[in-house]
């Protein structure tokens, strides 16, 4: 065969080759004889690879803290029988995804979450605890089960949420104490009903609370005395809540929309943790998808990084 010809025939094959390699998707390349070689997935991040390392205490029923614990052995929140509280049902965990696990069999009688809690006297579980990841303190607990939240599967975008009655004086509690003069609160959560009223997603054993105001549409971070809010906040819908609690130059931090002020002495000094109430009552009817104290104050840096991972699709709800 001519050697002009051959040439041709070759420059042919290249051409095809690079359009092949071209049109390959990204993050890929075809190999001769061993096929399709993916890039890795990127891996999960948390609220704990993006935000400052001073967490105190974080807690969720739907995702873990970190990528570090995005493993089946990171412990969420412990569920029991709603009827009397006194049947373990399980323990929920995570997963490789960061996400938790509601397709594993290893709840009570080899069941999912979601089967083994409708199996469940009273047909659906309460929370009897919510766990901190991060260690820092014994995590959130209520010992009196008709004052437990339930916990609510799909609460938001198909994880489930805690969920709080202030009719039931829903509530839990850390052992531990704070004495933190100033710091951080991050949660994600809604507002249900009783629009008018206070309603706490975190709150202190003292009055310092962030939550809801006493205001339809409002949100607040207050020592129980200065209240510093943000209105256009919609109730019935989940937003990304951060209170930065320093005295005389508190935020409140609503899905990227902010107000910055005073909330007065925010001292927490012997203080312990509460989920859905401060020390003044102020319970919350809602739901409330994870939990975070951080020492010192959040700058608009971190705020922003939180409110984007939260938001994410990726790594967060998707909302």
């Amino acid at each position: 065969m001519p050697f002009r010809l051959l040439t041709g025939i070759a420059i042919r094959i290249a051409l095809a080759l690079c359009l092949f390699v071209s049109q390959a998707q990204a993050g890929s390349m075809t190999l001769l004889g061993v096929g399709k070689v993916w890039a890795a997935a990127p891996s999960y991040q948390g609220p704990g690879d993006i935000s400052p390392s001073t967490a105190l205490a974080w807690g969720s029923c739907a995702r873990v803290y970190n990528a570090a614990l995005a493993s089946t052995t990171t412990s969420l929140c412990d569920l029991v029988d709603s009827s009397t509280g006194t049947t373990a049902i399980c323990t929920l965990r995570g997963s490789a995804t960061g996400f938790v696990d509601l397709t594993g069999t290893y709840c009570t009688g080899s069941q999912t979450p979601s089967a083994a809690c409708a199996a469940a006297t009273g047909g659906s579980c309460r929370v009897s605890k919510v766990y901190d990841q991060i260690g820092g303190t014994s995590g959130w607990l209520q010992a009196t089960n008709a004052n437990r939240p339930t916990l609510t599967f799909s609460a938001l975008n198909g994880l489930p949420g805690v969920t709080s009655s202030s009719a039931a004086s829903s509530q839990m509690a850390t052992s531990t104490t704070f004495t933190q003069a100033t710091f951080t609160l991050v949660s994600v959560g809604k507002r249900t009903s009783s629009f008018s009223n206070t309603s706490d997603l975190m709150g202190f054993s003292s009055t310092v609370r962030m939550g809801f105001a006493n205001a339809a549409n409002t949100a607040a971070v207050s020592d129980g005395t200065t209240v510093l809010s943000l209105g256009s906040v919609a109730d019935s819908s989940f937003h990304a809540v951060q209170g930065v609690m320093a005295s005389g130059s508190s935020v409140i931090s609503v899905d990227g929309s902010e107000n910055s002020g005073s909330a007065g002495t925010t001292n927490i000094s012997g203080a312990t943790s509460r989920l859905f109430r401060d020390g003044g009552g102020n319970e919350l009817n809602g739901i409330g998808m994870e939990f975070g104290i951080w020492s010192g104050s959040f700058g608009s840096t971190d705020r922003s990084n939180m409110n984007s991972n939260i938001h994410s699709a990726t790594n967060g709800y998707n909302f």
